[in-house]
């Protein structure tokens, strides 16, 4: 079964490339998600607001505290560190 369904291709509000925002994942489809953006820092492969939506649903997170780091590590586009990186890429199976 597909859990990570496409569902709109729009420019963000800075006027960058059009991005497929995704609404669900598996592990699956995180990892070529992930795969995507090797070349780029780690955070913004996370600047996916769905994506963060999947991982706050992780039984690995706890939504007060972690998915509040990697949340706030986004936004000031700052590394999440080499634990949150371990464990999201685990999930992935990387």
């Amino acid at each position: 079964m597909r859990l990570w369904q496409p569902h709109s291709r729009q420019c963000n509000r800075h006027g960058h490339e059009p991005q497929i925002h995704l609404s669900y994942a598996g592990p699956a489809e995180l990892r070529e998600h992930l795969k995507k953006f090797a070349s780029k820092p780690f955070v913004e492969a996370l600047s996916d607001f769905h994506l963060l939506l999947y991982l706050a649903g992780q039984p690995n997170f706890d939504l007060a505290s972690d998915i509040s780091h990697i949340a706030a590590a986004v936004q000031a586009k700052t590394d999440v560190g080499e634990g949150y990186h371990m464990i999201i890429e685990s999930i992935a199976g990387i």
